[in-house]
């Protein structure tokens, strides 16, 4: 607890119900000269981390012209083929940073500027930070172009606003932008859990909308046979002239009208975010991709999002007495939605024993650091990686296939979350493999499911790397190389000036983790874009009349190196 009351004295933040007041408000302008439709809010609950700013609709299309939303100077540019893609960070005079990504491309002396360093070290990939106020813009100048850069899913603008200082990003909308809203949050999802579980299993229980913004379950009164209990929702929110199901501002939860436990999207540093991973229940984002907010706080869980919460939040149930549960889900403009229901301890007489560690490889308690080992096997788990006690099963199953180089290890379960990195060794299951340089590590979360590779080395006769997944592990050899289609050259095409070039490129297994391509010899800029596995280069307006030689160079993780080579001429 003392540490989520520091993030929040450092934030200047506090309990007061009006948390706009607590910000410059007009200080900063929309970013973009359209109305503010979002198709993304702060805390929104997304893949290991929770969703860091605001995701502003740009009209289905790419290409509109951002703004600087206050007056300041670039302070960081970062290019990359996935994550925010093309971003651009702006640090203001009062102490806050603005960010813009997902871009299309910046204006033309950013631009400029950015190719002119990707070819000094010949990289597409690339994090610059200028020296202070040498890129200065006044509140209202065009910075940057809309684009879909990056793991972007559809053309939006991604705008934050950081504490400068800290880097902890704080919910935009806490700064007085003009987004319309007059709907409620939908509730669309309950589910209990027996906390003297060691591993607690949610069980669903139907939910009704009774009236505008009331919703109940069937029965009115959920009996159960534990007294330890905690609850989790599904919810979302919508705003005015968007569609998309985003997430909510707060959630709090009563008990006989005492409050037990409350969240609040207010500000979330990247240091915390992924401990999205027990703020939801993960077992159910894994197996059926719905996202469930706990209404309790996992010992291990350390977010600094749930000021006002009574102990974890969980409630120890009185017997044979209905308690009156209810819970909130509310925006920022206080549209607010309520799911009451009653909730009773009934035992059932005689209770049967049921050893939940039988069968376990090792227990990791959290805050604890766990060791397993076997003759093919060893798992040094550090502490803090696991939000409650988990019993890890282990099982070793025999290879049979000519394609994989060791036995299966199956550890534990995938939708049980892992927080912190931990070390894994495997031995190869024949001599012959040991040492070999083109060896991976396989993940498979499922049976069924595809294997993706996890990189690492060689330490004495086993292949060891770091991975925060349990899952079924096995060693191969990636002895094949990257890769590629032309969609648009052939040998000894003619093209004229300005002309773009594309290429898809893969590969299967340990990765692509080099892209080069030359023009008569010279390092070339080619964009990267991964989610579509294509390369673009644009042929210089400026290059000269005549026959040129081009070749691209794809490396994987492993060394495995493909080439190819044409001519073209202009």
């Amino acid at each position: 607890m003392f540490k989520i009351l520091f993030l929040f004295f450092g934030l200047g933040l506090n309990a007061n119900p009006s948390d706009i007041n607590q910000y410059p408000q007009g200080y900063f302008a929309a970013p973009l000269d359209v109305p503010l439709y979002l198709s993304g809010t702060f805390g929104e609950l997304r893949t290991n981390h929770f969703h860091a700013g605001i995701d502003i609709k740009t009209q289905q299309k790419q290409g509109l012209k951002v703004l600087a939303s206050a007056d300041g100077y670039i302070s960081r540019i970062s290019i990359k083929p996935v994550g925010y893609g093309k971003a651009l960070y702006v640090d203001h005079p009062n102490g806050y940073t603005t960010v813009y990504a997902h871009l299309k491309g910046l204006n033309e002396e950013l631009d400029a500027y950015i190719t002119s360093m990707q070819y000094q070290n010949a990289k597409f990939q690339i994090e610059i930070y200028p020296e202070p106020n040498r890129f200065s813009y006044a509140k209202g100048d065009v910075i940057a172009l809309s684009g879909n850069s990056g793991s972007s899913g559809a053309p939006h603008l991604h705008f934050e606003i950081r504490e400068t200082q800290s880097e902890i990003p704080i919910n935009p909308l806490l700064f007085g932008f003009d987004v319309s809203d007059d709907k409620r949050p939908s509730i669309t999802g309950l589910r209990h859990y027996n906390l003297d579980k060691l591993n607690p299993v949610g069980k669903a229980k139907t939910i009704t909308k009774k009236a505008t913004g009331l919703y109940k379950i069937t029965g009115d009164t959920l009996v159960v046979n534990y007294p330890h209990i905690g609850f989790a929702i599904r919810t979302y929110d919508q705003q005015n002239g968007a569609s998309n199901s985003n997430g909510t501002y707060k959630i709090e939860m009563y008990n006989d009208d005492v409050k037990y436990y409350q969240c609040k999207m207010q500000a979330i540093g990247f240091h915390e975010s992924r401990y999205l991973n027990s703020h939801i229940d993960y077992s159910l984002k894994y197996l059926k991709g719905s996202r469930f907010n706990k209404c309790f706080i996992d010992p291990g869980n350390q977010l600094g999002i749930y000021n006002e919460t009574i102990g974890d939040g969980s409630l120890y149930l009185d017997e044979n007495r209905s308690q009156k549960i209810v819970i909130t889900s509310a925006d920022l403009e206080g549209n607010e939605s309520k799911l009451e229901f009653w909730v009773k301890y009934k035992p059932t007489g005689t209770t049967t024993y049921v050893d939940e560690y039988v069968d376990c490889a090792f227990i990791i308690n959290y805050g604890s650091s766990g060791y397993f080992e076997n003759e093919e096997c060893r798992i040094e788990v550090n502490a803090n990686s696991v939000y409650r006690d988990i019993c890890v099963k282990y099982e070793l199953v025999e290879n049979t296939s000519k394609s994989i180089t060791s036995n299966i290890h199956k550890i534990h379960q995938s939708q049980v979350p892992v927080h912190d990195y931990f070390l894994l060794k495997i031995k190869p299951n024949n001599p012959k493999y040991t040492y070999h340089p083109k060896t991976v590590m396989m993940l498979k979360s499922s049976e069924k499911g595809s294997a993706y590779a996890v990189l690492g080395d060689w330490e004495g006769e086993f292949f060891t790397a770091r991975t925060r997944a349990f899952g079924n592990y096995h060693l191969q050899i990636d002895s094949v190389a990257p890769t590629y289609k032309s969609l648009n050259l052939s040998n000894n095409k003619v093209l004229q000036r300005g002309a773009k070039l594309n290429f898809k490129i893969n590969d299967n297994n340990s990765g692509i983790s080099e892209y080069n391509a030359y023009i008569d010899g010279a390092w070339t800029l080619m964009e990267y874009d991964k989610k579509r596995r294509l390369l673009t280069l644009v042929i210089d307006k400026n290059i000269a009349s005549g026959t040129h030689s081009f070749e691209l160079v794809l490396e994987d993780g492993v060394g495995n190196e493909k080439r190819y080579s044409a001519n073209f001429k202009i």
